[in-house]
């Protein structure tokens, strides 16, 4: 058995390793195998693939916006890392060894997660912080990455790359966790609502679709991509305006023509 330290985050604390599964047993564990089956869940422990028993303390599925066809990725965090595994759209999962005795931060770690060309540098991980203490995107961005020179469109791409990483979608939404459940429990307190999601499903999508909206577009569009982000886990959806409302529009009514007898 080993001690595993988490220094900051919403894990931070001391969290136990067992080195195998005899040894879990003898201290009444009960663990799943293998690691990214389908019933592991939040809470329980697994076998990693080098047969040391962790707890999942976390587990998301991410769905890109970019997919259209049912394609997935599903997070595991543990307390040395986040692993993933990936489906595809015929259903077929692309799985990465998960070695419990290395820590995810190590670009080539056992872990084998340097494969997947993203994890949470410095800049990014100012740029999530920075997001959940309430600063816009556009800003925030500028801020994490002193940006001097970029163009304004080059930002927002570079905005939208960072939003697709999944590393800094996961930690994005492990920040604001503590913030989501303030305003959940403010607004159920301020308004008797009995859910967050029926009181703000029906504002927000106002508010960004609606085109005479006195809102800037730039707090908009940060809003649309919150949503997008994580309408899933909040439950939210935008409303889609339907085709067959028609737009308030001057019109005149135009006379018929008046019937007449033929000259020829």
């Amino acid at each position: 058995m080993r001690d595993f330290t988490v220094r900051s985050g919403n894990f931070a604390g001391i969290h136990i390793i067992y080195d195998n599964e005899e040894e879990a047993l003898r201290h009444n564990m009960v663990f799943k195998k293998p690691w990214y089956g389908d019933k592991v869940e939040s809470g329980d422990w697994v076998v990693s693939d080098d047969g040391y028993v962790i707890q999942c303390l976390y587990k998301r599925k991410i769905v890109n916006k970019r997919h259209r066809s049912g394609q997935f990725t599903m997070s595991y965090r543990f307390c040395n890392g986040t692993f993933y595994y990936y489906v595809n759209r015929f259903g077929q999962k692309s799985i990465k060894n998960f070695y419990a005795v290395a820590t995810k931060s190590h670009k080539n770690s056992l872990g084998d997660t340097g494969r997947l060309g993203k994890y949470l540098t410095s800049r990014k991980k100012e740029f999530v912080t920075l997001i959940a203490t309430g600063l816009d995107l556009y800003s925030a961005y500028i801020k994490a990455y002193q940006v001097k020179t970029i163009s304004r469109n080059g930002i927002l791409v570079q905005i939208n790359k960072l939003m697709d990483d999944p590393v800094v979608r996961e930690e994005l939404m492990e920040q604001m966790q503590p913030f989501i459940r303030q305003v959940e429990e403010s607004i159920k307190e301020k308004t008797g609502a009995t859910s967050l999601v029926n009181f703000l499903v029906d504002q927000i999508s106002e508010l960004v679709t609606d085109p005479k909206s006195k809102v800037p577009k730039e707090r908009r569009e940060n809003i649309k991509l919150l949503v997008n982000m994580f309408g899933e886990q909040l439950g939210i959806a935008l409303r889609k305006k339907s085709s067959k409302e028609i737009e308030d529009a001057d019109y005149e009514i135009i006379k018929p023509p008046e019937l007449g007898q033929s000259t020829n």
